[in-house]
Order: structure tokens, then sequence, then C-alpha cells
């Protein structure tokens, strides 16, 4: 089942946050996948309150990833597309910093190239001797 994530910020270790739900209690918590840190809404997540502490988180027991049905039926979604269109814009500004730095790499490349064969040319050229005669 893919993992479904509504936040890459966690205070704790920067992991991400995923929706997990419980196999004890059925209930929907908000899951660090890195550092395991547990909130009881996306709210909670977002506002940095709420967490639950150590003993409490491992009361849940064991969780398996939500589908984005079941995020959508307790209305969660919303922060699910949120996370998206925000990856979809960190991935489109990366993707134009990466062009924009092959083309300055590109042109630096063949401005240095013109340039040396430039030097060379005018290096490597052979002189032109004007005989200048004058008639006595």
């Amino acid at each position: 089942m893919n993992r479904i994530y509504i936040s890459d910020c966690c205070p704790v270790c920067q992991g991400r946050f995923e929706i997990l739900k419980s196999q004890k209690d059925g209930r929907y918590y908000v899951v660090c996948d890195e550092c395991d840190t547990v909130f009881l809404t996306p709210e909670d997540m977002f506002n940095n309150v709420n967490w639950l502490t150590y003993e409490e988180s491992r009361e849940i027991g064991f969780c398996d990833s939500a589908t984005i049905e079941e995020i959508n039926a307790i209305g969660w979604g919303k922060y699910v597309e949120d996370y998206r269109a925000l990856v979809r814009e960190r991935m489109r500004e990366f993707a134009e910093k990466q062009a924009e730095n092959r083309a300055a790499a590109q042109a630096e490349t063949y401005a240095k190239s013109h340039t040396e064969n430039a030097a060379e040319i005018i290096t490597f050229r052979p002189a032109h001797h004007t005989t200048i005669s004058s008639a006595v």
C-alpha cells in the first residue's frame, strides 16, 4: 500500500507525516515516518500542539497506512491535496532552477570555448607585411 503524506516538517526530526489507521481502535492518527511522533489531527500537527507522549503513542498499537478513500471520508483529504500541490510546486521550481543552471553552464562553456578560439586565431594568424615603395 502506498503511503500518503500530508507534510514534511516534523518538529523533532524533519521527517514526513502520514495518516495511519490504528488496528487496535480504528482511529486515524498523523504519524512521522521517521521518529514516530504522533498527533491526533492534522490541525494539531500544523499548530505543533497535542503531541502524544511516548507511552500514549505505544497504546495505539500497530497501524496501517490509510487509503485516500478513508482519508477523504474523515475529511482530511484537503491536507493531502495541499501537500501534493506543495510538492508539485517544489518540483517545478527545482526543474526551473536546474534548467537555469544548465543554460548558464552551457553559456559559460560556449563563451569560454569561443574566447579561447578567438585568442588562438589572433595569436596564430600570420603577420601581414605590407611593403610601401615610393617612387624616386
